[in-house]
């Protein structure tokens, strides 16, 4: 499958001799895919509002349980990736001043070749 290839610094695309530039195999197309399917709130995408994480909302739940709430669903959103066959490891780091969440990942696809990701949410 070919995607338009979009540049991790930015979310733009990538341009070759003044054209977009499709990714090249498997190997790009899949992470720029979960990328897209974690970084959006469910409803969030017009095209398809079914794409995306659902909202969770802390209410009633203490912190470290809110967070294992937040990991399950990204770790359910990635293998819910058309072509993603598991996910080989799995981390988050919370940065609490800028109230970033660093996802970084390994997955293997289902030609069995795996990719290392970091996505910062």
């Amino acid at each position: 499958m070919k995607s338009i290839a979009i540049s991790l610094q930015g979310n733009k695309f990538i341009t070759e001799n003044g054209r977009w530039r499709f990714t090249y195999d498997r190997l790009e197309y899949m992470p720029q895919k979960v990328r897209h399917a974690i970084s959006i709130f469910l409803g969030e995408w017009f095209f398809n509002q079914t794409m995306g994480i659902p909202y969770i909302p802390d209410d009633n739940t203490n912190n470290q349980m809110h967070r294992r709430l937040i990991e399950s669903r990204l770790q359910a959103t990635i293998i819910g990736v058309k072509g993603i066959a598991r996910i080989v490891s799995f981390k988050t780091i919370l940065n609490k001043a800028t109230r970033e969440l660093t996802v970084t990942f390994t997955a293997q696809i289902d030609s069995g070749e795996t990719f290392d990701e970091t996505i910062v949410i």
